[in-house]
């Protein structure tokens, strides 16, 4: 598609996200089915994302090896095609991958895991220190307990080996 010299983008930036994501998948050998939607949560980058890409398999196919461990391979298909199309066309228009629902559970698991810390906090009455996580994990974990009254969050370390630790405001 975009090896043709003569190849015109859709100017679409949707539409256009969705033909590259499938044509890469389907490059792969997966045989799944590209939709685009709305963002509704923080993990969908909702007010940064133009759309959502839901991948879902056409048939039983299992799509583990697309979400790669730890979500690895899920965020190196966004990195490419927010890279092709940007290039494309010309402008920022950052679209979220989502393959076979991973990033929505992923978010759902961050928020019960931010709970449960919080509740730690509060049962032991000192900091709690949540493993290594990316940029956009960790704000889910400081979303999630923004507006508790009691507890505050804030991500240290270097590069990345980043992490929140929960613990009172005063202290």
């Amino acid at each position: 598609m975009l090896a043709d010299p003569d190849f015109e983008p859709n100017s679409d930036p949707k539409q256009f996200a969705v033909e590259v994501l499938t044509d890469i998948a389907h490059q792969l050998g997966f045989d799944v089915d590209v939709t685009a939607r709305e963002p509704q949560t923080p993990m969908d980058g909702l007010g940064h994302a133009v759309s959502v890409l839901d991948v879902t398999p056409v048939g039983d196919e299992d799509l583990g090896l697309l979400i790669g461990r730890h979500g690895a391979h899920v965020a190196a298909l966004q990195y490419v095609v927010n890279v092709i199309v940007s290039r494309a066309l010309e402008g920022n228009n950052p679209v979220t991958v989502d393959v076979d629902g991973y990033r929505r559970r992923r978010e759902t698991a961050l928020e019960e895991m931010a709970q449960r810390a919080a509740s730690e906090v509060r049962d032991r009455g000192e900091p709690v220190t949540l493993g290594v996580m990316p940029a956009a994990e960790r704000r889910i974990i400081h979303l999630q307990l923004q507006d508790d009254p009691e507890l505050k969050t804030e991500s240290y370390g270097e590069g990345t080996s980043r992490r929140v630790r929960i613990l009172y405001r005063d202290d």
